[in-house]
């Protein structure tokens, strides 16, 4: 996407912390698809512990920006390409 001039600009970062990870604790990041807007997609964090357990959870919000950093709408092969990483 970057070599085409579309880049995606990190707008907001939320995270929930539920159970602490401890040093040395081997964790494991899950993430997902969130939506899809005209300009923007979010993606969802799952945070696990080595028990199973939910440590944190996360949502991030982007935007698509061109080569100036100025908004674009989403390339429709790109929001082709993630809505088949969704599943959707």
């Amino acid at each position: 996407m970057e070599s085409e001039g579309i880049f995606i600009a990190v707008t907001e970062v939320s995270a929930r912390f539920r159970k602490p990870a401890r040093y040395g604790d081997v964790v494991t990041v899950r993430t997902r698809f969130g939506r899809m807007k005209s300009r923007g997609c979010s993606f969802l964090y799952e945070v696990v512990l080595p028990d199973g357990s939910l440590s944190t959870e996360g949502e991030t919000h982007h935007i698509f920006v061109d080569g100036e950093g100025r908004p674009r709408l989403v390339p429709a092969g790109v929001a082709e390409v993630f809505r088949a990483f969704a599943g959707r």
